[in-house]
């Protein structure tokens, strides 16, 4: 991850771009998530390592999660930022109260690592003025008004896999048509999906696939608290919880402001839910005496 930023961060620079984006994962909201997964495992890795690492290591490993917070206000995404944060203080507190270790310092310098990111490019602070001033709120609720109208039509299983983009604004005044209402274009956004993974997923795959979301959903709660690491559980139990926690909100909490579960975010939460289930709950098994 830290390689493909350097080469966005090259791009973005050299060529005067507005937007950082990873050249695998593309664009930016999708890089942004993607981006929130790595820099939660980062503070995991940081956090779960902090007594046994070297001195060297334990001031990379700190580096790198802090630079990765800066980086997160780069990219300009408020929902990737917001499920960043949501994660960090899930584990957080977690970790706090089973490890009982002080975290004030690393909180301060966090403060100060935001503060001057914000400084340095007040991408997020544009962005939310841009929106109040303008009244558009994104295009998220006009996106949900036409994912409500394809669901209304085709209600169990939607209209299918990636077909969000199919339906025209003419479909849609046709719909309203049969039902004496007016169709106004600016109160619906046309689009490839619906920038809202539950929306999105009622509109193309129905109450079934929104039935199947919601069971993964809970399983995957379920598993997380059942899972949840104690005093005694060793180093690799704690990366499989924290990264799993890391999958969770990327999908289920950054799903709230973007399409998730797909592309490369989706990959790197899928393996993240595989860590968890591949990992023993509890203490780390006792070598056998010799």
């Amino acid at each position: 991850t830290v390689i493909g930023l350097i080469h966005g961060y090259w791009f973005k620079i050299t060529y005067h771009r507005d937007w950082l984006q990873l050249n695998s994962v593309g664009q930016v909201n999708h890089s942004a998530l993607y981006g929130a997964g790595i820099a939660m495992v980062a503070i995991v890795l940081t956090a779960v390592f902090w007594r046994s690492a070297t001195p060297v290591l334990r001031t990379l490993s700190s580096l790198l999660s802090l630079a990765l917070l800066g980086v997160m206000f780069t990219w300009g995404s408020r929902g990737a930022l917001l499920t960043y944060l949501l994660g960090v203080v899930i584990f957080g507190l977690h970790f706090v109260r089973v490890a009982k270790v002080r975290v004030w310092p690393i909180v301060l310098l966090s403060v100060v690592v935001a503060s001057t990111s914000l400084a340095l490019n007040p991408l997020i602070i544009k962005k939310t003025q841009d929106n109040f001033s303008s009244g558009d709120g994104a295009g998220r609720l006009m996106a949900a008004r036409t994912a409500s109208e394809i669901w209304r039509h085709f209600p169990i299983t939607g209209v299918g896999a990636a077909n969000f983009s199919q339906i025209s604004p003419e479909q849609i005044d046709k719909w309203l048509a049969q039902r004496n209402e007016q169709f106004v274009y600016g109160d619906y956004l046309f689009s490839s999906h619906a920038h809202n993974v539950y929306f999105n997923t009622l509109a193309e795959r129905g109450i079934v696939g929104l039935v199947a979301l919601l069971a993964l959903m809970a399983l995957w709660t379920i598993e997380l608290v059942r899972r949840r690491p104690n005093e005694t559980s060793g180093t690799t139990h704690w990366l499989c919880w924290g990264a799993a926690l890391s999958g969770w909100v990327v999908v289920f909490a950054g799903g709230v402001f973007n399409t998730t579960l797909h592309h490369e975010h989706g990959m790197l939460a899928m393996c993240f839910l595989g860590l968890l289930l591949g990992s023993v709950p509890g203490p780390s098994p006792t070598p056998p005496v010799t």
